[in-house]
Parts: structure tokens; C-alpha cells; sequence
């Protein structure tokens, strides 16, 4: 069997997430397996539109449960996500010389949508801090693109880690 011709346009480099030092060891501990990433372009938000369904954005529990099952209908395009559920990505950690060094693979178990602001407790302690404020700390010098007052879109991405 020989593969097809056009194979120089495939791309198999696996997706890289960057942990801190401390992250990267409670990932390697099996205690931290979420990762909250901001969206890659923030939508906005029609008012009116939004109205016409029965939504407000002040809403932000309702207005998240829609955009939810939207998505998981199909009615907003997978092809927004940074990753797809069962992909591979790379795991790197950030040394003090910063330099990134490899410390395994984890395979995408699920991937869900909120909003920064309606991040619960137990999804912070998920991604490896201690409470919510530690994580908006880590937040605030990690994404100043996507300042938390602003509640940006997030994706959480669940993952088993493979070593």
C-alpha cells in the first residue's frame, strides 16, 4: 500500500500546552487535569438578538447553557476549538533559564465552554491552584490580552496525561 502523493501537505506536529514549573509537577502528580484557555478571537455579543431568543448577557449562567448546547449541536462550528476531543497535544514546562522542556503527552478527554467569570472553585483546583484567586492571580500575569473584568470565553479542556 503506498500512501497518497499529496502527504507533504500533511501536518502531524502535535499541539503544544505550556504548564509552569509547579503546574507542570501537579499534572505529572495526576492532581491537576483541566487546562482554561481564552477563546482565540472573543466574540461579540448582539444585544438585540440575543433578546430575541429570551437571552441577556447579564444572564451569564443562561447565556452560557446556550452557547453550550449550541455548540454541542453543531449550531456553532467545532472548528473554533483550539483541539478536538480524542487529539494528542504535547505537555511543556517552563524552566527558571526559561527554556521549555517536554514532560510527556495527554490525549483530550472532553472540551466545554464558559465564561472566565463563572469559573468555579473546584475547576481552578482542577487546573492545579489552590483556589479561584490563585488562579485569576496566575491569569492576570498569563493572559494580560484577555483582562478577567472582561469575563473572556474560555474553553476548558479535560485531559488524561500519558507521560
Amino acid at each position: 500500500m503506498r500512501a497518497p502523493a499529496d502527504t507533504q501537505l500533511l501536518d502531524f506536529t502535535l499541539k503544544k500546552m505550556i504548564f509552569s514549573a509547579a503546574i507542570g509537577a501537579k499534572v505529572q502528580a495526576g492532581d491537576a487535569r483541566l487546562v482554561v484557555v481564552p477563546f482565540q478571537y472573543q466574540p461579540r455579543i448582539n444585544q438585540a438578538e440575543l433578546a430575541e431568543l429570551g437571552l441577556y448577557e447579564a444572564d451569564g449562567q443562561s447565556l452560557v447553557a446556550a452557547v453550550r448546547l449550541a455548540y454541542s449541536m453543531g449550531i456553532i462550528a467545532r472548528d473554533i476549538a483550539p483541539i478536538m476531543p480524542g487529539c494528542a497535544f504535547d505537555l511543556l514546562q517552563d524552566t527558571p533559564s526559561q527554556k521549555l522542556v517536554r514532560f510527556g503527552t495527554a490525549i483530550v478527554r472532553r472540551m466545554a465552554i464558559t465564561r472566565l467569570d463563572l469559573l468555579t472553585a473546584q475547576q481552578c483546583r482542577a487546573s492545579g491552584y489552590r483556589s479561584k484567586a490563585a488562579f485569576l492571580d496566575y491569569w492576570a500575569h498569563a493572559m494580560p490580552d484577555a483582562p478577567a473584568h472582561t469575563a473572556p470565553w474560555c474553553w476548558l479542556i479535560q485531559f488524561d496525561f500519558k507521560g
